[in-house]
């Protein structure tokens, strides 16, 4: 997989072109000092900032006023397939403003162009005002395919049901969002999808779909990130180029849960009522976390043999758990045809039959609410590594961190521990999924590094519940008369 390289995180920008308004074509790549990519499986493009200096009067090619294009193919060295690679060199960057603009003591300006993928821009200037029919899955291929115009590589979960969607001049992207909260995959019925972009294509996909990827790269920080030498083998003397990009640099434990949200999202427990507007009946359904834990797909239920919940089953009223507590209400109407098949009885086809699911929130919707807040909410850690472009946003890896110093959730850098006695981790390890993902390119170094957010949503140990019910206090008195000392006669005169 590596080869050519000569020190691990090297990169080389093929194509860095810019398209003015104009038409005109300008390379930026002699003046280019960084350029910044971001990744991320809660937003619908990949976007970033371009950083140069303007030693060749753009002014005078044409003005920057947030309507350029920008073609970028940028390789790094480490890897030679061709999905290793940003190239957006056919499907353009467009850029949407210029964020800064400055000029040094010799009178050469520096500029900063914000761009995002083209297809963002599409998105804004396009609307649906058609009916849509199909799986959620085909109308997100079709929309993605027809009105978005998208030409780059699509990951398509399939999902279950027949949908009719009545579009009120909607954008592509707001229609797909809204597949997205309600659809369940075919296989697994799993409702937990997320529709995003990464330097590979279009996804439109859930968590299980993400997580039985498997792990692709095992990130650790016992030892110093940099140069590794083989030092045995046929590789003796060279550059070992997966330790250098496996080796984390450093890293930041992120105190993300906190059960007052949690308790007031509905994470632990929730209840829903369903209306049945066609029936004229309701039904309820209640959620509790701990109980269903074992039947939901969770990133350890694919990457290891041993899988427990993120929160303890400690009592804390009695002998109830924090998921014994419906905390969160959800009403949503549905209207169903057929209650065998629960089909949909607002929409029907030309011959007055019903082919079309029908909205049944009780299977979606309480555990995507609960899967995504811990999506937000769960074990959560920064690491800052060597770069490389075969993971992406979205992708499986394996982490193994040192027990945090005593009292510190800042940056730890390697040296700071390295001589000092240390043990794994027990909560952060194991795999963890790349929720968001910052590539720094640094054009005068040549150096490329990745900032990821890290999160899990199980873990490989169990949390210990010690059995006691939540302490209590002996209770507190109640008083109720504030005026003792006031005396009747000067009360008597407010009465």
């Amino acid at each position: 997989m590596a080869g050519g390289i000569s020190n691990p995180g090297d990169f080389e920008i093929e194509v860095a072109e810019l398209i003015t308004s104009r038409g005109v074509e300008q390379d930026l790549r002699p003046n280019i000092i960084s350029i910044t990519i971001f990744e991320d499986i809660n937003t619908t493009a990949v976007s970033g900032q371009i950083f140069f200096s303007n030693a060749f009067a753009l002014s005078s090619v044409g003005p920057l006023i947030g309507q350029e294009y920008l073609r970028l193919k940028i390789k790094t060295i480490s890897f030679e397939e061709p999905k290793a690679m940003i190239d957006y060199s056919e499907n353009v960057l467009a850029i949407t403003s210029v964020n800064n603009r400055t000029d040094d003591k010799n009178g050469i300006e520096f500029i900063i162009l914000n761009f995002v993928s083209s297809e963002q821009i599409r998105n804004e200037r396009t609307r649906v005002d058609r009916v849509l029919s199909g799986s959620y899955s085909e109308i997100v291929t079709n929309l993605l395919k027809n009105d978005i115009d998208c030409r780059k590589d699509l990951y398509i979960e399939q999902t279950d049901g027949l949908k009719k969607i009545v579009s009120p001049h909607m954008t592509p992207f707001s229609l797909i969002n809204m597949a997205m909260a309600e659809s369940i995959s075919k296989g697994l019925k799993s409702p937990t999808f997320l529709f995003f972009e990464t330097l590979r294509g279009y996804h439109f996909r859930s968590l299980d779909s993400l997580y039985a990827q498997g792990s692709k790269l095992t990130y650790e920080a016992f030892s110093d990130a940099g140069l590794k030498i083989h030092r045995d083998g046929p590789a003796a003397g060279s550059v070992d180029i997966m330790a250098g990009l496996t080796a984390v640099i450093d890293w930041q434990i992120i105190s993300g849960n906190d059960s007052l949200v949690n308790n007031i999202l509905g994470a632990y427990g929730s209840k829903l009522i369903v209306h049945d507007i066609f029936n004229k009946r309701f039904t309820e359904h209640e959620y509790n976390y701990l109980e269903s834990f074992s039947t939901e797909g969770r990133i350890e239920h694919y990457n290891s043999h041993y899988e427990y919940p993120l929160y303890s089953a400690t009592p804390v009223e009695g002998k109830k758990t924090v998921s014994d507590f419906p905390s969160r209400l959800f009403v949503t109407p549905t209207s169903i045809k057929d209650t065998d098949a629960h089909t949909d009885a607002a929409h029907h086809t030309s011959e007055n039959n019903h082919p079309f699911s029908a909205q049944n929130a009780q299977k979606f919707l309480q555990r995507r609410n609960s899967q995504m807040i811990q999506s937000e909410q769960g074990f959560m850690v920064n690491i800052l590594t060597l770069g490389n472009t075969v993971i992406s946003a979205g992708d499986v890896v394996t982490l193994d961190l040192p027990m945090p110093l005593a009292g510190s959730f800042k940056f730890v850098h390697a040296e700071e521990f390295a001589s000092m006695d240390f043990v794994p981790d027990k909560w952060y390890k194991g795999s963890f999924l790349i929720k968001r993902i910052r590539h720094d390119f640094d054009n005068p170094s040549g150096k490329h590094q990745s900032n990821m957010v890290l999160i899990k949503d199980s873990l490989t140990e169990e949390i210990e519940s010690t059995g006691d019910p939540e302490p209590k206090g002996r209770g507190g008195t109640l008083t109720t008369d504030f005026y003792q000392n006031y005396g009747l006669a000067q009360l008597g005169q407010w009465i």
